[in-house]
């Protein structure tokens, strides 16, 4: 019997100090995501990026991004998710403490 189950991706982890320049995060993702996670458990805002070279978003200290995907499109049937391969840079204060957290999942389809 196929059944269609959530499964969770690596997670990552950086610890402050941060730097001024993009560190990355996590990635490049294993699987496409659905949902992603980001805890910014430090004591300064945060930048996010997906390129490495443009700000996407801030995380103040503190807070949690949670970026789902929308689970029924309205253009097709088929999930939108972050691709495979996606990479999440961050950049803060150098005068930090604490650490930035990030989960993602996907879907599993298997039996």
């Amino acid at each position: 019997m196929i059944t269609s189950r959530i499964t969770a991706l690596p997670s990552g982890t950086v610890s402050a100090p941060f730097s001024n320049a993009w560190q990355l995060l996590a990635g490049p993702l294993d699987e496409p995501a659905f949902l992603m996670r980001i805890y910014n458990a430090s004591n300064v805002d945060i930048a996010i990026s997906y390129d490495n070279s443009t700000t996407s978003d801030h995380i103040p200290a503190g807070a949690v991004l949670q970026l789902q995907a929308p689970t029924n499109p309205l253009h097709n049937c088929a999930p939108a998710n972050w691709p495979q391969g996606t990479q999440i840079w961050i950049k803060g204060a150098a005068a930090s403490t604490g650490s930035v957290y990030f989960s993602a999942y996907t879907y599993y389809s298997g039996q």
